[in-house]
């Protein structure tokens, strides 16, 4: 083994066990409330979004918003909060696309 690659293992494996000590995940409760519904300009009809896109990717801006984010230090409150939304017509029956998704 040469000793570019020993030295390289060796940051590598100590990356590992640094990075995997210090690391926390939790799963957190996202409340939808907060996040702009896609179809909402819409008015909920899929189907004026799909006449809209053809055969594009459509992509475009809600208005700016007040929200929260749960955090794991709490609830975080923001003041200007943009979201996009993106959507794209796929000619497949929705039993496909759910198959295809799981």
């Amino acid at each position: 083994m040469t000793v570019t690659l020993r030295r390289t293992l060796i940051t590598l494996c100590w990356l590992i066990i640094t990075c995997s000590q210090s690391s926390h995940a939790k799963p957190l409760d996202w409340p939808n409330e907060h996040i702009p519904s896609a179809l909402a300009p819409f008015d909920g009809q899929a189907s004026a979004v799909a006449a809209l896109a053809e055969q594009n990717i459509l992509i475009y801006h809600h208005p700016r918003q007040a929200t929260t984010t749960p955090t794991l230090r709490g609830v975080r409150r923001y003041q200007n909060v943009s979201f996009n939304s993106a959507a794209l017509v796929v000619s497949a029956k929705p039993d496909q696309v759910r198959q295809l998704l799981s």
